[in-house]
């Protein structure tokens, strides 16, 4: 029954897109833009990354892209990655490739389906994907330290999107008493 509910993100998505921007005394799109806003505050990155991919505002790539890079930095610190390795990829050129990822992350074999369709008709077969291997989303890199280095951004950039949601929820709630 929870495959139903509307995530944050396509409520903010929604929000965004609305015309209706009139304040009411419940979680409407002015409430849910305002609660993004405060949220942005402390968390810029993961708004920006909100706006880019679930309202497709390409304003936002920038400032995007820029905070990916720091988190590619500061794994990239930790993990002690070289800045730039034996093929020349910079770390710098290697968090646009991640963000660019992150936005377009479908098979496009079998759009983001898992399974491979019956030739010359509409229907989907038993045959798992052999490109995505049944997950529907596209394999980032050949390479498996890219593969993996990948892996870590956009495990950091999954829980900046978490946080995030959770802190735009909590606001709504606290404003309505129910995270709507």
């Amino acid at each position: 029954m929870t495959e139903n509910r509307v995530t944050i993100q396509e409520k903010l998505a929604r929000a965004y897109g609305s015309s209706d921007l009139r304040d009411y005394d419940m979680p409407c799109a002015v409430q849910k833009i305002i609660a993004s806003g405060m949220v942005g505050v402390r968390e810029g990155v993961a708004l920006s990354l909100f706006r880019l991919k679930y309202s497709n505002d390409k304003s936002a790539y920038k400032e995007a892209l820029v905070g990916v890079r720091r988190y590619v930095w500061r794994i990239g610190a930790k993990q002690k990655w070289p800045i730039e390795d034996a093929h020349g990829l910079a770390l710098a050129e290697f968090a646009k490739r991640v963000l660019d990822y992150w936005l377009d992350d479908v098979c496009k074999p079998c759009a983001g389906r898992g399974y491979e369709k019956v030739p010359y008709t509409p229907m989907l077969s038993d045959k798992l994907c052999e490109f995505c291997e049944g997950e529907g989303k596209a394999r980032y890199a050949d390479d498996h330290k890219w593969r993996a280095r990948s892996r870590d951004v956009l495990e950091m950039i999954a829980e900046a999107e978490r946080r995030a949601g959770a802190k735009m929820i909590a606001k709504l709630a606290q404003n309505f008493g129910a995270g709507d």
